[in-house]
């Protein structure tokens, strides 16, 4: 299950690097599970070279562990000065109270107003927790939701 999520947020990550931005705009990817990591120390322009090394790196992951979204969203404000927009795609519900952290991210994002877009799954692997919580956080910050079709079973 972890597998097919992973290679299918790949797939949209990719999909949305290579078709969504330009080369002017800087990015970064923070990947998570138990704990969160960035791809690359620095925000980099998106050039084919970047996303070819960005893939390098995230393709070698192994999913497991648990979701923790929170983790990663602290990391996404604590870059903000460099971010404008945030994209979270994920197959899996938060770990904790889903509550709590929309509370938390309100709190955080009170000083700062970046939007969050939520990127979910639809279909056989699809996580109804997931798809509230995206939709409700990207509510909250003023970004986009929408769901895409999941990776076949």
């Amino acid at each position: 299950y972890q597998r097919r999520v992973h290679g299918a947020a790949l797939e949209e990550l990719r999909e949305f690097l290579t078709d969504g931005l330009s080369p002017e705009v800087a990015f970064n990817v923070v990947f998570f599970a138990d704990e969160e990591d960035f791809v690359f120390e620095d925000f980099l322009p998106v050039t084919a070279a970047n996303v070819s090394r960005t893939f390098k790196v995230l393709e070698t992951l192994v999913p497991s562990g648990e979701s923790n979204t929170e983790a990663a969203l602290l990391a996404a404000f604590d870059a903000a000065e460099e971010v404008d927009a945030v994209y979270v795609i994920s197959g899996s519900q938060p770990t904790g109270s889903t509550s709590k952290l929309l509370q938390r991210v309100a709190q955080w994002n009170s000083r700062r107003s970046l939007p969050f877009h939520g990127v979910t799954f639809m279909g056989p692997y699809g996580n109804p927790g997931a798809d509230r919580f995206l939709m409700q956080l990207a509510s909250i910050t003023g970004g986009s939701y929408r769901a895409t079709i999941g990776p076949n079973p």
